[in-house]
């Protein structure tokens, strides 16, 4: 016959075992549920997903609240960014100018690292054409009025809102 001594630490080796087991099964849900915030969190979810430069510009000016914007035809597009007629028939272009305010939307859909490098240094050409006059860049990022940015397929620049403020909807916030 068993001791007493020998069945509490029996009992006790079982409730061990059972209070680890229960553990190790909140650690996972616990490791998965990190793991899918911190890809959520990644401003190239939404951006990635998008099935076109429309549905993504159309997007982006509800999230920074720039809906009143006009779109720009592929003759204008070319006129302002001077980018290959090929970029041009995936791009689209929200923009809306008075003397004061220079406010835009463009989103350009490329196909090759070549292409990004073209779109990227048309966007930093306009940028430089309108730096003085629009005062769009300061030393610091929060104060900057653009934003470029790229991600998967697409070069997105936006002209006319505060770096922080794009950077943050852009990231999904």
């Amino acid at each position: 016959m068993k001791s007493d001594a020998q069945r509490g630490s029996r009992k006790s080796v079982g409730v061990v075992i059972t209070v680890l087991a229960v553990l190790c099964l909140f650690s996972v849900f616990a490791i998965r549920e990190i793991h899918t915030r911190s890809v959520s969190a990644k401003s190239d979810v939404w951006i990635e997903q998008s099935e076109s430069a429309e549905q993504l510009a159309a997007d982006l000016a509800v999230r920074i609240d720039m809906t009143d914007l006009v779109q720009l035809n592929s003759a204008q597009i070319e006129k302002y960014y001077a980018v290959p007629k090929e970029t041009l028939e995936k791009a689209v272009v929200y923009s809306n100018t008075t003397e004061s305010e220079l406010r835009e939307i463009a989103v350009f859909q490329v196909g090759s690292p070549a292409e990004r490098d073209m779109v990227m240094n048309a966007v930093n050409t306009r940028i430089s054409a309108f730096s003085a006059t629009y005062n769009l860049s300061n030393s610091a990022n929060s104060e900057k009025m653009y934003f470029v940015g790229n991600s998967g397929p697409y070069v997105v620049f936006v002209i006319g809102v505060p770096y922080a403020r794009t950077s943050a909807a852009v990231r999904g916030e």
